[in-house]
Parts: C-alpha cells; sequence; structure tokens
C-alpha cells in the first residue's frame, strides 16, 4: 500500500489545465447540459472505470509526472483521454442504451467533439463559435428543410425519370432525403453556387450513408444539374455563381 515514485510525483495537470477548466465551468455549456438533462445521464462508476484505465497509460503517467505542461501537451493528454473513452465498449453501449439515434450520430458527434477539444483557446467564449447563427439556422436551414417537405411530389417527378434501372423505393431514404435538399438548393437557393451544393452533398453522404451512396448521389446529382442547365432552370446571381 505504499506509495510509489509516480504517486509521489503525481501531479493534478489535466483537472487544473486551462481548457479543462474551460469545459468545466463554461455557462453556455452548462445550461445546455442541464437543458437536455445530460447531467442525469452520467455514470459515475463508469467514469471512475475510464479513468482508472487510461491513468495506467504510459502515456498519462508521463504526463501527470511533469512539473510542468504547456497548452499543446495538454490538448494532446485531453484527445488521448478522449479516444481511450469512445473506444471503451461499456461506454458505447452505455451511450447506444441512452441514445436511440447514436448510432447514426456517432461519427458526426465524436468528430465535433474532436473539433472543439483542438480548438479550445483561452477566452470564454469557444462554446458560442460552433453554434450555428441565425442566418444558417432560420435563414437557411429551416427554408430549406421546409421548401423540401412542401415540393416533395415535385421532387420525385424531377428524380425519378433519371433514376434509369431503380424504383424510387429501392432508393435508400437517406438518400433519396439528401438528393431531395440538394435539387432544393440548386432551384431555389440562387446564391449558392451549384459545384458547392454537388460537393457538399456528395461529403455529407460519406457520413450518413455507404461509399456507393457517395458514387450514386455524385452521379445523380451531376445529370440533375446537367438537365437544369439546358433547361434554364438554374438562376444563381452574383459574379463567379453560374457553375
Amino acid at each position: 500500500m505504499l506509495p510509489s515514485e509516480h504517486d509521489k510525483n503525481f501531479k493534478l495537470h489535466l483537472a487544473n489545465s486551462k481548457i479543462s477548466q474551460q469545459l468545466l465551468n463554461n455557462d453556455l455549456l452548462n445550461k445546455k447540459i442541464k437543458l437536455y438533462h445530460i447531467d442525469t445521464k452520467i455514470d459515475l462508476d463508469l467514469i471512475k472505470k475510464l479513468y482508472l484505465e487510461f491513468s495506467k497509460s504510459e502515456e498519462y503517467i508521463n504526463y501527470s509526472s511533469l512539473e510542468t505542461t504547456t497548452g499543446e501537451e495538454d490538448t494532446d493528454i485531453l484527445l488521448k483521454l478522449f479516444k481511450v473513452v469512445t473506444k471503451n465498449l461499456f461506454f458505447c453501449e452505455s451511450t447506444d442504451d441512452i441514445y436511440p439515434s447514436w448510432e447514426d450520430d456517432e461519427s458526426l458527434v465524436l468528430g465535433a467533439v474532436k473539433k472543439v477539444i483542438k480548438q479550445l483557446k483561452d477566452d470564454d467564449e469557444f462554446f458560442e463559435q460552433f453554434l450555428p447563427d441565425e442566418e444558417a439556422t432560420l435563414e437557411f436551414g429551416e427554408v430549406l428543410l421546409l421548401e423540401t417537405i412542401k415540393n416533395e411530389d415535385a421532387l420525385k417527378e424531377v428524380i425519378n425519370p433519371l433514376l434509369e434501372n431503380w424504383d424510387m423505393e429501392r432508393v435508400a431514404n437517406i438518400d433519396l432525403i439528401m438528393i431531395k435538399m440538394a435539387v432544393t438548393e440548386f432551384l431555389k437557393f440562387d446564391s449558392i453556387p451549384t459545384k458547392v451544393t454537388l460537393n457538399e452533398y456528395v461529403e455529407i453522404s460519406k457520413i450518413y450513408s455507404t461509399e456507393k451512396s457517395k458514387e450514386f448521389i455524385n452521379g445523380l446529382l451531376d445529370k440533375l444539374v446537367r438537365q437544369f442547365q439546358l433547361e434554364n432552370k438554374m438562376h444563381k446571381s452574383g459574379r463567379g455563381l453560374q457553375n
């Protein structure tokens, strides 16, 4: 039961680092945690197990033995801890139990968290930096959603002839949703360049759908763009937005 050399030299760098304190004490982040009752879903026993697992790693032993640490070292160790947590079977199973859509959301959420950790600064406004602004949510996102729903039948009529040997019922729902939204952007959002829309939905398909879906969506949207251009249906405004 005697303390080891590591125990004697142990420093609370991880808990006391600026980025850990920034996450812990951010008012807006804490309000969101309470709003969505995330604090009630935390399993303290699981957290203890995760920490004990990580505390045995060579990286953490070396880090916690340092006299002082740099911001880069603090960020690096937090990313290593995050990796250990997300690879833990118990964490994955418990998160899946709490959030039914976790299988679909996992890659997006984990990528966003990793991005936040990497970009944490010394200021207290980090959380606000990752919130979508009013233009993105109301003037674009909400309008795109409503326009796509409102024109459901018309969009199907546009898309169906280009499916060739495919029945629309055989197309994966998520792929069909992305195609409909892309068509809405092509025809209704004059300020968004055609190439931007095409590239964005191909990138989104990589996250939410399969490798084959990416090729399918890219090919179909490319055909639709050529058709709309021939029929003069796309009217992009602003210099350089015709392509």
